[in-house]
């Protein structure tokens, strides 16, 4: 089972605007490289000790999962570009806006099953990491520059 294909399916139907990097491509090896420089991970989790004013929740759901998502990216601006990843180096990377982003949340959080799923966005340098044993961590990269 690939952890992205119904929300990608919801998109496809619904005519939202999204970039698909495909698994393995130039693209998407780019923006692993950037979140790998800018986000330090341990052997299988953000090592988010590292990261400025970072914070875990433990959520008991996915509705309060979404709730946190929304509450961190509230002031952010609808159109800011974010990079979902799934934690499979064989599964695609999706670019897409804010926006779009939080209105699908819970159809990216609950396809990712047993993965864990990051949004990121490299102008801002902040990640949401969604932890597949019911943590979610907020903060932002060490590296401001």
């Amino acid at each position: 089972y690939d952890p992205y294909l119904d929300t990608l399916q919801i998109l496809k139907t619904n005519k939202e605007s999204y970039l698909l990097l495909e698994p393995y491509s130039e693209e998407k090896e780019q923006e692993s490289n950037w979140f790998g420089t800018y986000f330090p991970a341990g052997s299988w989790r953000l090592k988010w000790e590292e990261f400025p004013n970072s914070i875990c929740y433990e959520c008991e759901d996915t509705i309060e999962e979404v709730h946190i998502i929304k509450e961190f990216c509230k002031d952010f601006p609808a159109n800011d570009q974010i990079t979902i990843f799934w934690n499979n180096r064989c599964d695609p990377t999706l670019i897409m806006d804010l926006e779009i982003a939080l209105k699908y949340a819970d159809s990216l959080i609950e396809d990712s099953g047993l993965s864990d799923l990051w949004f990121l966005n490299k102008t801002r340098k902040w990640c949401i990491e969604v932890y597949h044993g019911g943590e979610l961590c907020t903060g932002y990269s060490p590296i401001q520059d």
